[in-house]
């Protein structure tokens, strides 16, 4: 089975969150908003995407002006003169959905979704009832029917990807090579998992812990009705 690596980098830092942020407040899309403060096509695409960590104070500053918003503010969040709106801005993260990818290697990565737009929780919410912190979490559609009743395809879970120990058991998301899919996963020994679907049309099966691709584990559902 194909091992992955599971891109962990911190992609909802609150540089990023308060940019996305203030972007759905001005209705521009990263092309537009980049265009406009003139810092390069890809410059707010690397920042949203975590390819840029460090990205340079006068392109920031530039941004910043396009989103009528001051550079302190998009790197801190503290304001002298801001709102309590505007502060309470500063306190949402994006959650971004996966996605698997092919990489030059042939192997696959789990990794976010560049999309427009996204799940919004705020960071005191994550920390409070998810405990955790936002860059570790993520969010998917559930795929297949294997949970049902308990999990349904029409779902939305948020999951964490720094929880892998199977240590209280649980729901998990792994990766069999081809899919992302939700099972039920519990330790039998130090070395096998015993690995369940909810749904009894699907067979339960023992494997070794080495050969599973655990992505993170399920800590929250939406549903509608």
């Amino acid at each position: 089975m194909t091992k992955i690596e599971t891109r962990v980098q911190n992609y909802n830092t609150p540089l990023v969150s308060r940019l996305r942020a203030q972007m759905i407040r001005k209705g521009l899309n990263p092309k537009t908003l980049a265009e406009r403060a003139n810092v390069g096509r890809s410059f707010v695409y690397d920042i949203l995407s975590g390819r840029s960590c460090n990205p340079t104070s006068g392109k920031i500053a530039s941004i910043a002006d396009e989103l009528g918003v001051s550079m302190q503010y998009l790197l801190s969040g503290v304001h002298p003169q801001s709102s309590h709106l505007q502060q309470g801005w500063a306190d949402i993260a994006n959650i971004s959905t996966l996605k698997v990818e092919n990489t030059i290697q042939s192997s696959f990565i789990v990794s976010v979704a560049e999309e427009q737009t996204g799940h919004y929780f705020t960071e005191c919410w994550i920390r409070d009832n998810l405990k955790s912190l936002s860059e570790n979490i993520r969010s998917l559609k559930i795929p297949c029917d294997a949970m049902y009743p308990t999990l349904k395809t029409s779902d939305y879970i948020l999951l964490d990807v720094s929880k892998k120990d199977l240590n209280p058991p649980g729901i998990f998301i792994i990766f069999d090579g081809a899919a992302l899919k939700p099972r039920r996963l519990e330790m039998l020994s130090p070395e096998r998992v015993m690995v369940r679907a909810d749904n009894e049309k699907y067979s339960a099966y023992e494997v070794a812990l080495c050969e599973l691709n655990i992505v993170g584990k399920v800590v929250w559902v939406a549903r509608s009705f």
